[in-house]
């Protein structure tokens, strides 16, 4: 019994220290792991107590009528962007300043004025001069329920634009993107954009981006400048749906939580 313990054991060893070679090899080889999202937006603090005879309502004095040479408050410009609500508050709302950040953007550059809006996809108009181009950002998994793939079906069969965007770069998030575009237009597959694509074109020539720090970190890119990540579906002689691999939402409100994604002028450039 002593020499078959000892025969055993000399037999084992080496199995355990390949084992444990392969485990430090296939270590060494393991993907990186995503950025966490930014934190969630702390609540407003409640209105400061005020004294009794402040909170009381006012008096109703009498209706001052507007004089004709008073001016009028200017239109509110039509809704460009909307930004996909859903039931997880923890996914879709970390960058809150996202769309307004663009669009400011996009008024000092561009000296064009346009407003954006919140929906789920429920309320989503087929329509798609009601809500131009909807925009899904997230990092968790998702998938997209019967009705909905439905109502983008013939949303971007009327002409809308749905931009997926991965939040920090998040691989479940953008898995998940690929799989809902494949849904919304089974009979076309998504395909990584050319430099020469129009999008990459239209009002910037774009034909290399600069990411953050924590992409050359991580080793997904040899220099912090790089061709741009975008995929699309195309529908007749457009693309209807994009793609980004890499996060934009952060550098849209210029926020600079770290993340693999673009800095925030390439962000709002493409």
């Amino acid at each position: 019994m002593k020499k078959h313990f000892r025969r055993s054991q000399f037999v084992t060893t080496p199995v355990v220290v390949a084992v444990g070679l392969a485990m430090v090899v296939t270590l060494s080889y393991a993907a990186p792991q995503p950025p966490e999202p930014p934190p969630l937006a702390k609540p407003k603090p409640p209105p400061a107590h005020v004294a009794s005879s402040e909170g009381m309502p006012p008096l109703p004095y009498p209706a001052v009528f507007q004089k004709r040479q008073e001016k009028k408050n200017p239109p509110q410009p039509p809704v460009l962007l909307t930004k996909i609500r859903t039931s997880d508050p923890e996914d879709w709302t970390r960058t809150p300043d996202d769309l307004k950040g663009l669009l400011v953007f996009m008024s000092k550059e561009m000296n064009v004025n346009f407003s954006s809006d919140i929906r789920t996809f429920s309320q989503i108009s087929t329509d798609a001069t009601k809500n131009p181009a909807i925009f899904r950002s997230g990092y968790k998994s998702f998938e997209l329920a019967p009705k909905e793939v439905q109502v983008l079906r013939e949303y971007v069969a009327n002409g809308g634009t749905v931009i997926f965007n991965a939040l920090v770069g998040h691989p479940n998030f953008y898995k998940s993107a690929l799989e809902a575009a494949r849904q919304i237009v089974p009979e076309r597959v998504p395909y990584r954009l050319r430099t020469d694509h129009p999008v990459f074109h239209s009002y910037y020539d774009i034909n290399k981006v600069k990411y953050r720090e924590r992409m050359v970190k991580d080793g997904l890119i040899e220099s912090a400048v790089s061709y741009p990540y975008l995929e699309g579906v195309d529908i007749d002689n457009r693309t209807a749906i994009f793609i980004s691999r890499w996060d934009f939402a952060l550098g849209w409100e210029a926020n600079q939580h770290e993340s693999w994604g673009y800095t925030d002028q390439d962000a709002r450039r493409i």
